[in-house]
């Protein structure tokens, strides 16, 4: 691995925490289908797909990028969510 996919790998784990932080703090884990609780799992399954393309060594560098804009829009969807 690059050093550059420890980068890409930020916003995911921002994400999750964020995601898992409000279903747990504010919606006191209530509902599995809460948006919360459905934009973590998404992003682990992401995150999940992002590390087997890694090992499996079929990562380019044009989905490395695709990769990092997608943990920064999640990341920013996790924002959002702390504010709704």
């Amino acid at each position: 691995m690059s050093q550059s996919s420890t980068i890409v790998l930020l916003p995911f784990i921002a994400a999750i925490i964020t995601f898992v932080m409000v279903f747990y703090g504010r919606e006191r884990a209530g509902s599995m289908t809460s948006h919360n609780f459905l934009s973590a799992v998404g992003s682990v399954v992401i995150l999940a797909s992002y590390l087997l393309l890694r090992v499996v060594e079929m990562m380019s560098f044009t989905l490395n990028i695709v990769y990092a804009a997608i943990g920064v829009a999640l990341l920013i969807w996790a924002i959002v969510c702390t504010r709704i």
